[in-house]
């Protein structure tokens, strides 16, 4: 164990009495569990004398009928030495900095420039490559050849195997799948590239704009080896409140007034009351019922798997409020907001008196919503005839 010990004092240098000192565990160690807290509370003088484990520790000082304030993090290791609080949370300033972080910091400068001279004169190789492939190909292709440039060609294809498989035969073309095939894209356009042994499919979904790359060698695809995998964008991730890339499904951001929004708020968003609602929580809407209660109608609830709810944070990853959420039998969510209150004799964060939702931020709901029937078209006759003419691989 280390000793962390001293005297508590002012900007005055006036010593701090009766002040509670809180260490709280950031991560499981050998010997401490994650989220594991200690106190100790400062003498008439001052002083505190804390025996440390080795770990991570968030750092938190109050006093009786005030807030609590977190004062930052250390790190203690099993070879620290003795010292202050001062001492583990204080970071190198501009007196620390010596004549050797200059030299470092010079020779790193002097490389990113040369880093960037040499990438300059690669764009401009590049380009000079660029324009005579362009000439090469226009004088050695016509449109059409290998299925570039023309309308591609259409197969029926249930799996991956036999997709590539027809693929690898014609060479590098654009082609449509007229069926879904397990292992790669669903039903629609793609583009098929091949070098060598390696094979390699980017294929669209026309429905969700979701992108599926599957890629194997020769040898792969003769076991039936075959790689995929799915692009995140937009159309299958959401930003939340606080900046996070996360995966998408149906998704509800609750804000307390939408006025107060910035323009992100609505990006691939639709207003429905108090909340924005992606395509796949069309129905949804919130009100609000009272000062930091608010309901959400027209889902299932919450969803059952995964991540469920995001709360607004400050840039110190502190939450800006305290949420409670509801679901009743029908599907109704009744979220609940209030401010933040430290319970001294818990040393946990409770609810405290009721808040509406911070100006400008939203709270993340991802949702459960009831299965939509989708009407799929028939092909047309004159598909099908038009497909038998076309040299495709049986299935």
């Amino acid at each position: 164990m280390v000793l962390i010990s001293g005297v508590l004092k002012g900007p005055y240098g006036d010593s701090r009495s009766g002040v509670t000192i809180t260490m709280r565990s950031m991560k499981t160690s050998s010997t401490v569990l994650n989220l594991a807290k200690s106190q100790s509370v400062t003498d008439d003088t001052g002083r505190y004398s804390l025996n440390v484990e080795p770990g991570a520790y968030e750092v938190i000082v109050s006093v009786y009928g005030a807030q609590p304030e977190r004062v930052g993090t250390i790190e203690v290791y099993t070879d620290s030495l003795p010292g202050t609080l001062n001492d583990f949370l204080r970071r190198p300033g501009e007196s620390d900095i010596t004549p050797e972080i200059v030299q470092t910091v010079d020779r790193l400068r002097a490389d990113a420039a040369l880093s960037a001279d040499k990438s300059a004169a690669s764009a401009a190789a590049a380009k000079v490559s660029e324009n005579n492939a362009a000439a090469t190909l226009a004088g050695a292709m016509k449109k059409g050849d290998f299925g570039l440039g023309g309308g591609g060609w259409e197969g029926k294809h249930e799996n991956s195997v036999d997709l590539l498989t027809s693929l690898k035969a014609r060479g590098s073309s654009f082609f449509r799948n007229t069926k879904d095939a397990t292992g790669v894209a669903t039903w629609g356009a793609g583009i098929y590239a091949r070098a060598g042994d390696a094979n390699s499919v980017f294929t669209v979904n026309p429905f969700n704009g979701v992108v599926v790359v599957a890629a194997c060698s020769d040898a792969g695809l003769a076991s039936g080896v075959i790689r995929t995998n799915t692009l995140w964008g937009t159309a299958n991730t959401s930003v939340d409140g606080n900046g996070f890339i996360k995966k998408a499904s149906p998704i509800a951001r609750l804000s307390g007034n939408p006025d107060t929004m910035d323009s992100d708020y609505l990006d691939g968003f639709t207003l429905s009351g108090l909340a924005a609602v992606n395509d796949e929580a069309a129905g949804v809407k919130a009100e609000r019922q009272a000062v930091g209660v608010y309901t959400v109608t027209g889902s299932l609830g919450l969803a059952k798997e995964g991540w469920t709810i995001e709360v607004p944070q400050d840039v110190n990853g502190n939450r800006l409020c305290f949420v409670e959420t509801d679901t009743a039998e029908d599907g109704t969510i009744t979220v609940k907001v209030s401010k933040r209150r430290f319970d001294i004799d818990t040393a946990a964060i409770v609810a405290g008196e009721p808040m509406d939702i911070p100006a400008g931020r939203w709270i993340d709901l991802r949702l459960e919503m009831p299965v939509r029937e989708v009407e799929v078209a028939p092909e047309a006759e004159e598909e099908t005839s038009a497909l038998e003419n076309v040299n495709v691989d049986p299935i």
